[in-house]
């Protein structure tokens, strides 16, 4: 029982390394598996948008009322002996708790007690309403 082996021979030159590659392909989103929001979550949403940038309009409009309204620095005399420093001190510190005050004041009256209410409602019913149809889809 004489059994020869014979061997393929292969010609290397012929050997691609491109075309034996293995390509692995990133998993795509298709389009139109994006879930669309309902259109009362639309609304809610630029609501919310609205809102906000309500409230920087409002910051910013009440940070320059302030800093255009600050009392100047005053001059403080060398080497007083009547005491005038500490009244022209008195007096700017004085006028400076006004003006804090006032820009605080409007700052809790047009953010503090009336936005941002409105804003936490309009953001909750927004992640509200995605948590609802979140749990429907899951139960689907």
């Amino acid at each position: 029982m004489s059994e020869t082996l014979k061997f393929l021979e292969t010609d290397l030159s012929e050997i691609n390394p491109e075309k034996d590659q293995i390509r692995i392909h990133l998993a795509e989103k298709k389009e139109g598996t994006a879930r669309q929001l309902n259109p009362l979550s639309k609304v809610g949403f630029w609501l919310a948008m609205i809102v906000l940038s309500y409230i920087f309009v409002v910051t910013f409009a009440l940070l320059y009322n302030y800093f255009t309204n600050i009392p100047e620095t005053p001059q403080l005399v060398l080497g007083d002996s009547t005491s005038t420093n500490s009244i022209l001190i008195d007096g700017y510190e004085r006028l400076s708790d006004i003006s804090t005050d006032r820009s605080l004041k409007l700052f809790d009256q047009l953010i503090h007690k009336t936005i941002l209410p409105v804003l936490t409602a309009i953001l909750g019913y927004i992640f509200g309403i995605r948590g609802i149809e979140k749990q429907e889809d899951d139960y689907e």
